[in-house]
């Protein structure tokens, strides 16, 4: 070609010398292939290609030159695209908004998902709460004491069938684990079971503080987390009666205030009393 420098005649090289050039290129042989080689490089595959795929079988050459093979090889292999990871319909939901409940006894609160734990906290008013299987990914604490199977009312999530035709999720209604045991608040003070209640200063029937696991699970009803456990609040929230505690709960948000009497019946937290 005109104006193209001359180079002189080009002296091919022997296996010798064209495993010690490869020796150089590939560096330590503890070097990353991937690091130093570029499968794309046309110097590179021509060099393997036409000098280097006989000497893959000479044990002369040493590890470079196996490990030159390999990596020829590698260039030649297509990649297929990482298996899309499977998902169940109605797990993606699980992850994102339903919550296991109670983690102090790993049992769900009512409307969350039980299909892993099988068992429902108490509560639900006086009927307690039963777990309903839909499928194998999602079943919930209800307080319906049947459940039918197939579609219910309401439902909005499905998948297609090979003919892309569209059908909503149908419910197996299958019962996992016991039904629990009824909601404290459905008791008065003789029958307040001691074992899982309380009977608060407030004169209501009341879950036992001790049973939560977790500052968020903990009650502010009645309970305060103090960095470990959840235990009962010795002071009063604000609108409580506060004759008994004599005290403003800064944890449940009637921090800085005062307990005024109003009457022999009555005293509450205020920030102020005319």
């Amino acid at each position: 070609m005109a104006g193209a420098p001359d180079r002189g005649p080009q002296r091919l090289l022997n296996d010798e010398e064209t495993g010690a050039q490869l020796e150089s290129m590939l560096g330590p042989r503890t070097t990353s292939c991937q690091s130093v080689i570029s499968c794309s490089s046309p110097r590179f595959a021509a060099l393997v290609r036409s000098r280097y795929r006989g000497l893959c079988f000479k044990a002369a050459l040493g590890t470079a030159v196996l490990v030159a093979c390999m990596a020829a090889a590698i260039c030649t292999v297509t990649r297929l695209p990482a298996e899309a990871k499977a998902t169940p319909h109605g797990a993606e939901e699980a992850d994102v908004t339903r919550l296991v409940g109670v983690p102090g006894t790993g049992c769900a609160q009512e409307g969350q998902d039980c299909h892993t734990s099988k068992c429902c906290a108490d509560g639900g008013g006086s009927q307690g709460l039963q777990c309903w299987a839909k499928d194998d990914y999602w079943a919930v604490c209800l307080r319906n004491t049947t459940c039918k199977s197939g579609v219910h009312p309401g439902e909005t999530h499905g998948s297609y069938d090979q003919y892309g035709k569209f059908h909503l999720d149908s419910w197996s209604c299958e019962k996992l684990g016991s039904r629990s045991k009824p909601d404290c608040s459905t008791y008065g003070e003789d029958d307040c079971p001691k074992s899982r209640c309380d009977w608060f200063r407030t004169n209501k029937c009341l879950p036992k503080c001790s049973q939560f696991g977790t500052k968020e699970a903990c009650p502010g009803s009645h309970c305060a987390w103090d960095g470990s456990t959840c235990a009962v609040d010795p002071c009063s929230a604000q609108w409580e009666d506060c004759r008994s505690s004599k005290c403003c709960s800064s944890a449940r948000g009637a921090g800085g205030q005062q307990c005024f009497q109003k009457n022999e019946d009555y005293a509450t937290c205020m920030d102020f009393c005319d």
